[in-house]
This record gives C-alpha cells, sequence and structure tokens, in this order.
C-alpha cells in the first residue's frame, strides 16, 4: 500500500515538474517573442537606394507631336503619380501629426517608432526631383503645426513651402506640361478651417508668383453636382455646379494651348474633419480646387504583398471598366502601393517587406512586368506608386515610356 502511494506522489511531482518545464519554456519564448517584436519595432535602417535621379524626363507631354491640335481630356492623360511625396524627408525622432497623436501611432509611439518611420516614408527624394523623373501627379499630405503648415505623412517631413516652392519652380521654367498637385489636409488650427490652407498656399511665392499664377482655369465645380441642389454651396451668387467640370478640362485650357505649363489643383478632404472645416467658401481661392472624392475614382486597398495588391488592382479595373459610364468623366487613379494595415493576414508581409521603400523598390518592378498592366492603365491611366523614381528593372524609365506611348495613341487617336 505504501508502495503504491510512493509510486502516486512520484507521478504527481513528474508531472508538476513537466508542468512546471513547459510554462517556463511558453514563457522563455514568449520573452524572446516580445523582445524580437521590440527590437523590431526600433529598427530604422531601410534602403538607402535614391532610385533615377538623372531628370530625364522634365517633358513628358509637351513633346507629343499634335498634342495642342488633339487638345485631349485631362482625365484620359496617363500621368505617373507619388504616394507620400511629402515624406521624403521624414526621421526616426520626427514628431507625429497632430491627427496621428491621436490615433494608435499616438498611443504606442514610442514602442513602435522605427516601424512607424520605415512605413512613412514613401518617397526617396524631393518632389523637384520626382518632377524631373516624370512624375506630374502628388499626393501631399499636410498639417497645421504650431502655428506653420508642414508637409506630413504620419511624421512631419518638410514646411509645406517647400514642396510648392518646387512645384512654382517647375513650371515656372517649363512649357506645356500639366502638375496635379492633390493637398491632403489632415488637421487645421481648431478655430479655422479649410479656406485656411487655399489662403496661405497664395502667400508661398517664387519671383514673386504663387501656385495659382499657375491655374489658369475659372472657378470649378468643386463637388462635381450634376443638379442643382438647394444646399449647394455659393460664391459670388452662384451655385457651385455652374463652375469648370474636370470632365470638360482639356489640356490647352490648362497649359494656354501648350504655351505654358500649368496646375490642375485638388483636395482631398479627411472626414475626421469637421464640417466647417469641409465646406468651402471662406476664400475666393477654394474654388480652384477640385474635391479629389468627387472628381475622382481612387481606391485605396490597404493591404501589403504584391499578390494581394494586384488582386486589388484587378478587382478596381473590373469595378471601373464595368461601370465605365459613372468613371468616364473623373480622374481615374490606380493607386498600387502597399501600405501598412491592421489586416492580420497581411502580417507576414509586413514583416517581410520591411518599409515601404524596400517594397516598393520590388513591387514597381513587380507592377509593371505584370502581364495585366497595360489593361489596367487603359482602365485607370494615372499610376500611383511609391518610390516613384525607383529604378529597379528600369522601372521609372520604364513607366515614362509606357505612358508616353499611351498619350502618344490618345493624341493620334484624336487627329
Amino acid at each position: 500500500m505504501k508502495l503504491t502511494k510512493d509510486r502516486g506522489e512520484s507521478e504527481r511531482t513528474s508531472k508538476k515538474r513537466v508542468a512546471l518545464i513547459v510554462i517556463c519554456v511558453l514563457l522563455a519564448l514568449l520573452v524572446v517573442l516580445v523582445a524580437g517584436l521590440t527590437l523590431l519595432f526600433q529598427l530604422t535602417n531601410i534602403t538607402d537606394d535614391r532610385g533615377a535621379v538623372d531628370g530625364n524626363y522634365m517633358n513628358v507631354l509637351s513633346d507629343i507631336e499634335g498634342i495642342v491640335e488633339a487638345n485631349p481630356r485631362i482625365v484620359e492623360l496617363a500621368m505617373l503619380a507619388a504616394h507620400g511625396s511629402a515624406s521624403y524627408n521624414v526621421t526616426p525622432d520626427a514628431p507625429l501629426s497632430k491627427k496621428d497623436q491621436k490615433g494608435m501611432l499616438g498611443t504606442f509611439g514610442p514602442l513602435i517608432k522605427g516601424m512607424t518611420y520605415r512605413y512613412a516614408k514613401a518617397e526617396a527624394v524631393d518632389v523637384a526631383t520626382l518632377l524631373g523623373q516624370g512624375a506630374r501627379m502628388f499626393q501631399i499630405k499636410c498639417t497645421y503645426y504650431n502655428g506653420e503648415w508642414w508637409g506630413e505623412h504620419a511624421l512631419l517631413s518638410v514646411p509645406l513651402e517647400t514642396i510648392i516652392k518646387d512645384i512654382i519652380r517647375f513650371l515656372a521654367t517649363t512649357t506645356g506640361e500639366i502638375v496635379l498637385p492633390q493637398f491632403e489636409p489632415t488637421y487645421v488650427d481648431e478655430d479655422d478651417n479649410l479656406s485656411s490652407l487655399s489662403e496661405y498656399i497664395a502667400t508661398v511665392q517664387v519671383d514673386g508668383k504663387n501656385l495659382y499664377d499657375f491655374v489658369y482655369y475659372d472657378d470649378v465645380n468643386i463637388f462635381n453636382i450634376t443638379m442643382r441642389e438647394p444646399s449647394a454651396a455659393t460664391y459670388d451668387g452662384e451655385t457651385v455646379e455652374h463652375g469648370v467640370r474636370i470632365g470638360d478640362l482639356r489640356y490647352n485650357d490648362v497649359t494656354k494651348n501648350g504655351s505654358v505649363s500649368g496646375a490642375v489643383l485638388l483636395l482631398k478632404r479627411v472626414e475626421e474633419l469637421e464640417l466647417k472645416n469641409v465646406v468651402p467658401g471662406a476664400s475666393k481661392y477654394d474654388y480652384k480646387f477640385f474635391d479629389m472624392d468627387s472628381n475622382a475614382y481612387h481606391e485605396w486597398h490597404s493591404r501589403m504583398g504584391s499578390k494581394v495588391l494586384f488582386e486589388e488592382i484587378a478587382k478596381s479595373a473590373e469595378e471601373v471598366s464595368a461601370n465605365f459610364a459613372l468613371y468616364k468623366d473623373k480622374l481615374r487613379v490606380n493607386q498600387t502601393q502597399g501600405s501598412i494595415t491592421s489586416n492580420i493576414a497581411d502580417f507576414g508581409a509586413l514583416i517581410g517587406e520591411w518599409s515601404l521603400l524596400d517594397f516598393a523598390y520590388d513591387h514597381n518592378a513587380r507592377l509593371i512586368n505584370n502581364e495585366h498592366f497595360d489593361e489596367w492603365l487603359s482602365i485607370m491611366p494615372i499610376v500611383l506608386v511609391d518610390f516613384a523614381n525607383s529604378d529597379k528593372d528600369n522601372f521609372n524609365s520604364r513607366i515614362n515610356e509606357r505612358l508616353h506611348q499611351f498619350n502618344e495613341q490618345l493624341v493620334a487617336d484624336l487627329l
């Protein structure tokens, strides 16, 4: 009987020992995992590749024979677009934008500083260089921060005036080119509204000229309104829907028959901003900006990994193609870029791709090599990418040549 009791106690002791060992192993693995993730979220190294910087694409529209005679609509032109174009100068220690201070990044900022930086920097070079590499549309996130306007992409990067001046200089020194700056303010002063941004832009000058001096169209139909509505915003007694529609805007309208370079201004209204900050009317300059959401198809996929992004792009192309009557008079933007995402299915890709620049370096090459690229281009002729001047597989030169061929064919078909 005593032998049986001793054996039972021995078995229980052995089981406790095994359980203790298992618990210790699991705790050790958890510590290693937490330490590994902490280190992963703190590391700030990203590619130092600056991409193509030869400036070979200062002229991508003006050198197309017959473009003035054909006078294509702006919404039909193929263009290279730079996502996060204000992000080229972010640093790991840069302040978070006002908007992101209130979100997850603000809550966990010190713990994920490295990953925030790696997924904030979307472009390797400044806007002036990107213009020389053929980019013509720019997503420009900006925020009002401590009394100044800053370009940002989650993290503050450069004063907004730096980007605006780059665009002004390009417009002033070229002929027959078109630039589409898409301003995306994420925060305005609490006592102000979006008109403060349009007024601020007027104060940024180069040689006595501001960005509006390169806008040659009349006041616009901001929200692409097709019917008179009692609630429609007014300016000088005229309802907004009487303004210039983006679907009617043509090359010659923007460039004065090819004699100058001109800008088409876009404004993305961030949903989190209060209504008082969304409705235009406090400034005459508000009526130079087309509302991006009303005047463009630009589906953001918020995913990471080439395979899933190509699947999402195919869905977008199918949507636009199937409902082309709804989109033919709007800008049609193919958002191809990856994104930091909360989708658990993309966690492995987020870790493996490491940063937006590292991912885009490979992804852009996969994009232009994709067998469906030309089909997607015919449906969504504006190609928005991170690292717009990346040169793996000669991406930058190849995308410019493909877009140029597209526009040449467009002009030929119109003549």
